[in-house]
Parts: structure tokens; sequence; C-alpha cells
């Protein structure tokens, strides 16, 4: 391999490795082994093998976070995932061989030296990678021995903030696999291929949380029985405008703040029906400001759900809206400020199927164009208690309100 004129990126222990027959070295192991390719350098894989790394870069400096004498070099990648790497200021990988779960977990602590995701730095106070830019995944396999106990795509690319582009693998085994959080805080992130393939996934929790530059994502058409969540999934998503194959998803289990703040996002078909029970929609299309009357395909065929709380906050073109004919759900069950800021809803259909609300707290606050009440249970609710602060608050149109049948209401002042 030619040795580079300027800096990349390379591990503080590349020093360590001589150079010296290096080229003689890569052949043999590139025959025999899988690989990394960070930064510039290029290779490919001849049969499926052990991972290893080659590393593109110089002698780093740990003072100024630099490189200097670009040079490649390769490395065996620990069989037990635990080889000290630093690859925090790597610009691309390429990846190659048969990997364990154990390997994934190290190549996630090299890529964030031990991240800590409720900030933006690693655990030792540097910050995550914010240089890689692309990820190619597509020519690894999973050991079959993978397993379902470790935390598989999860957290993988957290906070990578340079990140465009990723293509995950194309040979996937039986085992169940969670992406929760692992393109976390990828700002910059536009696409995802092969994400379609995994029909084992356990968990979409975070999965895309804040990829502010995705606009269209395409999910499996067909997956296993498994209960997921899509808590937080497209959480601010602003640019996201397409979601391919969310129906297929039948045993949802949570829904809460899953599209908050996907201001772009103009139609939503959800799956006909929900094998989980219960299921939770708090925030679910928060602040949603595009989504019409006729966006939300099968929310009525949701009849176990157990919170409505801010479903529809800040949905600003929604005419109207039809619920589920009430739930399965036997507790009681919030309305808070479900539509608040709805300010051009006119139509709530099938309201007066919930005999079991515990609150209207603020539910219609700002519904400026609504002209009467929904219609609302014809015996009340079945809770102890019913809420109605504000519930109808800066509704300027109404004209009466009749909520006479409602005999246990704690509190209704501001209404």
């Amino acid at each position: 391999m030619k040795r580079k004129d300027k800096s990349k990126m390379l591990p503080p222990y590349a020093g360590k490795y001589s150079l010296t027959g290096l080229h003689r070295f890569l052949a043999v192991s590139l025959l025999t082994m899988g690989f990394i390719v960070f930064a510039s350098g290029t290779a490919k894989a001849q049969t499926p093998a052990p991972p290893e790394v080659i590393v593109t870069g110089g002698t780093f400096d740990g003072t100024t976070q630099n490189f200097t004498d670009a040079t490649s070099t390769a490395i065996p990648f620990a069989a037990d995932g635990t080889t000290l790497m630093d690859l925090r200021t790597a610009t691309a990988i390429v990846l190659t061989g048969e990997w364990t779960a154990d390997q994934m977990a190290g190549l996630r602590n090299a890529l964030h030296n031990s991240i800590n995701v409720s900030t933006s730095t690693a655990s030792s106070g540097t910050p995550a990678n914010s240089f890689l830019a692309t990820a190619d995944l597509s020519g690894i396999s999973f050991s079959p021995d993978w397993s379902e106990d470790m935390k598989g795509m999860s957290y993988l690319f957290v906070r990578c903030t340079a990140l465009v582009t990723v293509t995950l693998p194309t040979s996937i085994n039986d085992t169940e696999i969670s992406f929760s959080y692992a393109f976390y805080g990828c700002s910059k992130l536009t696409t995802v291929t092969n994400l379609n393939n995994f029909e084992n996934i356990n968990s979409l929790a975070f999965t895309f949380y804040n990829c502010a530059a995705l606009v269209t994502v395409t999910l499996p058409t067909s997956i296993n029985d498994t209960e997921i969540s899509f808590s937080y999934a497209f959480w601010g998503c602003s640019k996201l405008t397409t979601i391919n194959n969310l129906e297929s998803f039948t045993n949802i289990n949570s829904l809460v703040s899953t599209f908050r703040g996907c201001t772009a996002l103009v139609n939503v078909t959800l799956p006909e029906g929900n094998g989980a029970e219960p299921i939770s929609f708090q925030e679910a299309f928060y602040g949603c400001s595009k989504l019409t009357s006729t966006s939300i395909d099968n929310l009525e065929s949701f009849t176990n759900i157990n919170s409505l709380v801010s479903t529809f906050y800040g949905c600003s073109s929604l005419v109207e809206v039809t619920l589920p004919k009430g739930t399965d759900y036997l507790p009681s069950i919030s309305f808070e400020e479900a539509f608040r800021g709805c300010n051009k809803l006119t139509t709530v259909t099938n309201l007066d199927k919930f005999t079991n609300i515990n609150s209207l707290k603020g539910t219609f606050r700002g519904c400026s164009a609504l002209e009467a009440v929904p219609p609302l249970p014809d015996n009340g609710t079945t809770a102890d208690e019913i809420l109605f602060q504000e519930a109808f608050y800066g509704c300027s149109k109404l004209t009466n309100i009749n909520i006479s049948n409602f005999t246990n209401i704690s509190k209704i002042d501001k209404s």
C-alpha cells in the first residue's frame, strides 16, 4: 500500500506496529481474515473469517489530536472484543468477516470510547466520534453463537455527528437483534441501506432519535412475533417524510414520542391492529404540524391504548380525528392535552366510547376552530375522578359546553 502524504486518523497504538514487511503481512492476512478499513484504505476479503482491522493513518499526537506520517497497518481484532482501540477519529470504516456480539461491542467501544448517551461526550470526558462519514457493514456475517442477550447493533453509531451513509449487513441469522439507540444523534445521516433485511428486530427505541437530515426509512416487510418498542424511534427527524413498512409491525408495545417533532411528516400508515397490549400513544405525533385528517391510517384499529396524553399536541393541520371505539385497557386512561394547539380541529370521532377517562385537562386547549364539544361518554366515566382543568381553554368558537353527565369532576378551573 502507498504511504499517504497527508495525515488522516490512526489510534494511539498504531505506532507500536512496524511497517516492515507490511505488504507481505497484508497479502496473507487478507486471504485468511476479515477486516475493517479506516479513513482512505480499501481492500476486499476473499472468504468469511474472524474480523481484522486495517488502519490507515499515521502517528497520533494525543495533545493535538492530530495524525502525521500517514501509513497503513493491520491489527487483528480480539476474539473477545477487548482489543484496546480508539477510533473516535476514523472517517470511514468497512467491515468484513464473521462477527460475534462481543466483537461488535468492542467496535462500539472503539468508536465511542464507552460512550455515555446522556451526554455528548464519552465517559473519559473526550468527545465521541465526530469524523466518521461512511460505514459499510455489508460484507460481514453474524456468528452462529451471536448472543441475543447482547446489545446487538444498539448504540453502535450513537452521536456520530458526521455520519451520512450506513450500509448494514446482507447476511442475517435468526437471532433477535436490537437497534435501540443505533443511530441516536446522527444529525447528518441520510441513508441506511439493508435495514429491511432484518426480520428479527426486537427494539427500535431511540433508533433514529434526532436524525435531523433523514428523509426516508425502509423497515422490514416481514418480522417475527416479538413485541417491539418504537419509543422515540423518529424523535426530532424534522425532514422525515416517508416510513416504509411500518404497517408490518403488528406487535408494537409502545409509540411514546415516536414521531415527535417530525415536522415534515405528511402521512403515517399504522398496522391494522396490534397484538401487544397495552400500548401507549403518549406524544406519538407531538408537533407533527403537517399531519392532516387523512394522514393517519388505521389508528381506529388500536383498541388497547393506555394513554393519549399529548398525542396530537401542536398538530396544527389536523382537522378530523377518528379514535378507536374505546379501549380494552381496564384501568383509567388520560387525554391530557391530547389535542392542545390543534387550531384547525373541528371533529373528534369515538371519544364517547372511552368510558374510563380520568383526565381531560387541557385536552382541547387552543382548538380555536372547534365549534361544538365532541360527543362525550353518556354515563361519564368509571374512573374515581376526572380532571377538566383548561379542557376548552382558548376554544373561541364554542358557545355551549355541557358536561353534566360527569358527576365526579375534581377540577374544572379555566375550562
